[in-house]
């Protein structure tokens, strides 16, 4: 029994390693899966652009909605839809020593511009004044009672691989100023819809 358990170990020590043609042929396997696993995952990063854009923009307005509120004053948010940009106005009040009163106090602006994602653009931003979204530059204003201007914010993403652009839209409601983001479809944007056979 002894002699036969040194046996299997001299067999079981002679044949853990790979040989250098397993080795290879791991290798060719993992390669080819990496061919056609990088450009696909490349599409999958630029629609992901979109879809974060989109929630940045809806964060922004979330914060915008909150700073109106608690600061009791309105505030802007502007979107530049030449320039791809977008910025939010707020004006930050300095006390003035010895005074309480709003109309006393020192006004400084703070704003920060934000760029949308390459690719990323912005379609249009349908409101009230403007229903077609045909304006280059638009402001939404948000009150301090958690009313904001009603708007519809349409990005979308072009990429020279991409045969059809992808649509996201953020709603703000009119009463709440509360953003809905959805994905819209070719359909809905007005674009021929390609069917299958």
């Amino acid at each position: 029994m002894r002699k036969m358990i040194e046996r299997n170990k001299h067999i079981a020590a002679d044949n853990t390693g790979m040989t250098l043609i397993e080795t290879m042929i791991v290798v060719v396997i993992l390669s080819t899966l990496l061919i056609f696993a990088v450009p696909n995952m490349r599409g999958l990063h630029e629609r992901n652009k979109l879809i974060t854009a989109s929630r940045q923009i809806a964060g922004l307005i979330r914060y915008a909605r909150a700073e109106a509120i608690t600061g009791e004053r309105e505030i802007e948010l502007n979107i530049d839809i030449a320039n791809h940009e977008y910025n939010l106005d707020l004006k930050k009040y300095a006390r003035v020593l010895g005074s309480g009163d709003r109309k006393a106090q020192k006004p400084e602006r703070i704003e920060e511009t934000h760029e949308l994602p390459q690719f990323v653009f912005f379609k249009k931003v349908e409101t009230e004044d403007d229903p077609d979204g045909r304006e280059k530059e638009t402001t939404l204003t948000f009150y301090p009672d958690g009313s904001a201007t009603g708007a519809r914010i349409i990005l979308e993403n072009i990429t020279p691989r991409s045969k059809t652009p992808s649509f996201m839209s953020v709603e703000i409601s009119r009463a709440t100023a509360l953003p809905d983001v959805r994905k819209l479809s070719a359909s809905e944007m007005g674009l021929p819809v390609e069917e299958e056979d």
